[in-house]
């Protein structure tokens, strides 16, 4: 599946949404994860110094999955 089909899915199936943006302000050229659960409202995690927004989107999915869907 592409990132996005994860992170939809990631959504739909656990209300767990999974935004990438460059950390502020911009710039510094890495880039940070925000992770939160939709019917809660609070950050779950956040990890910042990637190079990419796809190693942060991967970084992200990962620790999704490791630390919250268990």
């Amino acid at each position: 599946p592409t990132t996005a089909e994860v992170v939809m899915w990631l959504y739909e199936k656990y209300g767990i949404w999974i935004s990438v943006e460059p950390p502020f302000p911009k710039r510094v050229v890495l880039w940070e994860y925000y992770i939160q659960k939709s019917e809660d409202r609070f950050l779950l995690g956040q990890n910042s110094g990637y190079s990419s927004p796809t190693e942060a989107y991967e970084a992200a999915i990962e620790y999704t999955l490791k630390n919250l869907l268990k």
